[in-house]
């Protein structure tokens, strides 16, 4: 503090308004109108270009986040997506085509942008599956069209995969 004060006594002479007003602080003078003036234009410059400087950053920063988080929720739906599917397929007569129109039904209530090769089920499938065995279903979404702005997950897709023993054999 004792330095910080050296510092400004050296700069007395000085026209910069901020030293002005340490100064009249610290000497407990009282600073003239003009020098309140100037004072009061250089804090509003300084809060400008704090503004112009944080603020995108600021922005980008939430946008990141909102298209994080956006990707997640994806992710979860996608999951929940295939074990839908694969709790449809599980059952007694449950198929392969019944599996994707559950998964189809699931994505279209939450409004998610799907491809035609979304779903995958696994060799065997539910049709051919025997009692017991395990069959996996991956659900592959596309992020383009299913976040808020597609700026940083343009391109890239988000898969989730359950694996289920089938129940019954079909008939």
């Amino acid at each position: 503090m004792f330095l910080g004060v050296l510092w400004f006594l050296g700069r007395e002479n000085d026209a910069d308004p901020v030293c002005r007003y340490f100064l009249s602080y610290v000497s407990g003078k009282t600073l003239s109108r003009t020098s309140k003036m100037k004072l009061g234009r250089t804090k509003k410059g300084i809060a400008t270009i704090e503004l112009a400087i944080c603020l995108p950053i600021i922005v980008s920063i939430t946008l990141a986040v909102i298209e994080t988080s956006a990707v997640f929720n994806l992710k979860k739906s996608a999951t929940l997506a295939a074990y839908e599917g694969a709790r449809v397929g599980i059952r007694k007569g449950g198929t392969n085509d019944q599996v994707q129109s559950k998964v189809e039904d699931f994505l279209d209530a939450r409004n998610i942008n799907y491809g035609s090769s979304m779903l995958t089920v696994s060799n065997p499938g539910f049709d051919s599956a025997a009692t017991m065995e395990h069959v996996s279903v991956t659900v592959t979404l596309p992020c383009t069209g299913n976040t808020v702005t597609s700026l940083i997950f343009n391109g890239q897709s988000v898969s989730a995969a359950v694996t289920m023993r089938k129940e019954y054999t079909n008939l």
